[in-house]
């Protein structure tokens, strides 16, 4: 089985630039990545699919969203 996560979100940090490549980022709270991908906004939005691991253990993840001049943070809870 496959733990499949959308992320579709208005992010107001970055609404007022129409493209902008965004560095997405999946960490546990060790701080290691368990996924990292780049994306393009379209008109300051985000659409894309994370799909993590099923040997992800349970417990609190950070969602970071990065760019060249901005960034923002994101708590999520894993419970499989």
């Amino acid at each position: 089985m496959t733990l499949k996560t959308a992320i579709a979100a208005d992010v107001p940090l970055l609404a007022p630039v129409k493209e902008e490549e965004v560095t997405l980022e999946v960490t546990d709270m060790l701080g290691q990545s368990v996924y990292r991908s780049k994306v393009m906004t379209t008109d300051g939005k985000i659409n894309e699919r994370v799909i993590l691991s099923n040997t992800l253990s349970n417990g609190m993840y950070i969602l970071s969203l990065r760019t060249d001049t901005q960034s923002e943070v994101f708590h999520f809870v894993v419970e499989q």
